[in-house]
């Protein structure tokens, strides 16, 4: 049974991969600056906040802006209260990108909920989260072993 399970996550993580990496090779960028781009459309985020969510290191966050500012697709804004801290801002044109992606993903995300209801894709990112907190914590105890 365990092992079912994690071909079906492998699975669906590769389909995720696979899409993310269409979208973005449209625009000249990898999949994490897609993911920090579609991030930074919808919150306020700084590197460690891109860090976590990501679940890759500052420096890895870093690199991945360089490539973003240099194609004019994100800002950086310093924090008036905190000079070292900035917040990654989207541009018109980032903020473009992001909603190209949407408005061609509209089409799959209706046929989504036509098979799969609101309330079971709210219960799935509830298990999901459960999930990742779950081996989050394996991974952590595993650190603290080292």
């Amino acid at each position: 049974m365990k092992e079912h399970l994690f071909i079906k996550i492998k699975k669906s993580y590769n389909l995720i991969i696979d899409l993310m990496e269409y979208n973005s090779k449209k625009y000249g960028i990898n999949p994490i600056q897609l993911s920090i781009l579609l991030i930074s459309c919808e919150k306020d985020v700084n590197v460690s906040t891109l860090a976590n969510i990501l679940n890759i290191t500052k420096s890895a966050v870093s690199q991945a802006l360089c490539g973003l500012v240099l194609k004019r697709y994100i800002t950086k804004q310093i924090n008036q209260d905190d000079k070292k801290v900035f917040y990654i801002k989207p541009t018109k044109k980032g903020k473009e990108i992001k909603e190209s992606i949407f408005q061609k993903n509209e089409v799959q995300y209706k046929e989504l909920l036509e098979k799969i209801s609101i309330d079971e894709i709210v219960q799935m990112c509830s298990l999901i989260d459960k999930f990742n907190s779950i081996l989050d914590d394996f991974s952590k105890s595993r650190e603290d072993l080292c």
